[in-house]
């Protein structure tokens, strides 16, 4: 999944450019590999940031071309709604003079990256072991009961360690039927649909605690947001109570509880019925889980399921701008 590095900013340096070895496309085949499924992690205080801006600013376009500098900017501004660029939580000692090459290790090291590069590096980059992994991660769509649970923690810690918040978008949470609403017997109830939903979270969840950069077990530490819509023929206030009672008590508050962190519930109304995905969503990544956050049987192995990286901004700020099925507008009918 999501591959990280540190980067130093003699990557940008003229002389590189002109020792040949094929430099501008192997550095521009970095910066693409960054764009699909990589970050760049940098110092607290983003001095190798600043200084990678610099560097490619006073390089002339005859020698580094027109896409490496264009894709630097998108990767600056996070156009494809991931943040690329993550600040390194640790200190470091920053008060002590350090170049750039070493505060790059230095980063690396405390944030356990994937790799430090160079300039010598990124000459034969295209070649390297990094490149290779990060093209086999771009490239697969992960079923869960085919893999390892190793495999399956690698995947999802890579797209959630570097963020400081987690949001599931669950298109069927929130959907309750005629059957659920009114408790029928000989069927699943309403509870244990919320039930399996948390086991799947609950998981993810602890992955994020045990291996997130910037979390150290305080309590209400880090932020997780549960988004989902009412089913359009069950948006009257009852319906919705019942929901949101439900979902509070079989998830956010147990979630709340077992991993010390701040749970909000995002009820939406869906009225063009368009809220049809999955999406765990982190500052890093966002993953597409196919048939949802109900991973387990009831042995505990993992079901079919398939997670793949998605570029999901549009459709996520489209979830996002639906309005509250919590407004007055709805919660007064009948």
């Amino acid at each position: 999944m999501i591959m990280s590095s540190v980067v130093c900013p003699d990557i940008f340096q003229e002389e590189n450019f002109d020792a040949g070895r094929n430099y501008r496309s192997n550095v521009h085949q970095f910066l693409e590999g960054i764009r699909t499924n990589g970050l760049i992690v940098v110092d607290p205080r983003e001095i190798l940031k600043q200084d990678l801006i610099r560097s490619l600013d006073r390089l002339p376009t005859s020698k580094v071309g027109n896409k490496i500098p264009a894709i630097m900017v998108e990767l600056l501004k996070g156009s494809n709604g991931r943040k690329v660029f993550i600040s390194c939580k640790d200190s470091l000692s920053l008060g002590v003079a350090l170049t750039c090459s070493h505060l790059a290790q230095r980063v690396g090291n405390a944030c356990a990256v994937d790799k430090v590069f160079d300039a010598i590096d990124l000459s034969w980059y295209v070649e390297s072991e990094y490149e290779k992994k990060r093209r086999t991660f771009e490239r697969s769509s992960n079923s869960l009961h085919q893999m390892s649970r190793q495999e399956i923690e690698e995947i999802i810690i890579r797209s959630i360690r570097f963020s400081k918040r987690l949001q599931f978008y669950d298109s069927q949470l929130g959907r309750i039927s005629d059957g659920e609403l009114k408790q029928r017997t000989g069927g699943e109830s309403y509870e244990e649909k919320c039930g399996r939903f948390y086991e799947g979270v609950e998981y993810i969840v602890g992955l994020w605690k045990r291996h997130g950069h910037f979390l150290d077990g305080g309590d209400k530490e880090g932020e997780i947001e549960i988004i989902t819509p009412i089913h359009w023929k069950a948006d009257d206030a009852y319906s919705i109570t019942l929901v949101k009672k439900t979902i509070t008590k079989a998830i956010t508050e147990r979630l709340s509880s077992a991993h010390k962190v701040g749970v909000a519930l995002l009820l939406k109304h869906d009225t063009r019925n368009v809220f049809h995905d999955r999406f765990l969503y982190t500052q890093s990544a966002t993953l597409l889980f196919g048939r949802g956050f109900d991973l387990f049987t009831r042995s505990g192995r993992f079901k079919s399921n398939t997670v793949k990286l998605v570029d999901a901004k549009q459709q996520l700020e489209e979830y996002d701008g639906m309005e509250s099925a919590e407004s007055p507008r709805w919660q007064g009918r009948r």
